[in-house]
């Protein structure tokens, strides 16, 4: 028999009708399924609701006011000046977009824009396109990837000698890096010249 008072188990059983082989199985589904993942660990990487006024409000001030905006949005001048007003809904909103992992619909549209590169402009491929997000989307993207980089960068994700694309890192860092490598080669005598 099958015993359903377990709401946290499933039920297994396999029922013989009329002399037949026909297995059936039957499975409780009334499980909770977050019961089945461990607790978030301080290593990993959970969104927790941690936006405050102050740091959207910082962000809004750092919003390039001559760029254009996409559709669902304000311009960015008018924005700086509303901050204070904004800020508070705009807490709400993200926090419950990064608590649960999700973006309002609003946020994915784009205006696209074709951008002439070069040469004829009679030729489609002579064009780049160009999204116009929202301003809200920006916003939203530039504090997750605050999270997401102070997470790759605590737990040392990204290679060490990775220079491209970081902070505090650029191409003359790699070409220091290689050219003492090479001087202390050659000091060490760890070198070789061919001669032609």
């Amino acid at each position: 028999m099958i015993s359903q008072n377990r709401s946290h188990d499933f039920d297994l059983s396999n029922n013989n009708n009329n002399n037949n082989n026909n297995n059936i199985i039957i499975i409780n589904v009334n499980i909770d399924p977050l019961s089945f993942l461990d607790p978030p660990h301080n290593n990993s990487f959970y969104l927790i609701p941690t936006t405050t006024v102050n740091e959207i409000e910082e962000e809004i001030m750092k919003l390039n006011s001559s760029k254009s905006v996409g559709p669902f949005s304000i311009p960015v001048c008018l924005l700086k000046l509303l901050k204070n007003y904004l800020s508070i809904p705009l807490e709400i909103n993200y926090n419950l977009s990064f608590s649960s992992v999700c973006v309002p619909e609003q946020f994915k549209i784009a205006n696209v824009i074709p951008i002439h590169k070069k040469d004829s402009t009679l030729l489609v491929n002579n064009y780049r396109p160009i999204s116009l997000l929202s301003v809200f989307n920006r916003l939203l993207e530039k504090l997750m990837f605050k999270r997401l980089s102070s997470f790759i960068e605590r737990h040392n994700i990204i290679y060490d000698k990775q220079f491209g694309f970081r902070a505090n890192h650029s191409i003359t860092h790699a070409t220091l890096l290689i050219t003492d490598r090479i001087q202390r080669a050659i000091e060490d005598g760890q070198y070789s010249c061919e001669s032609s």
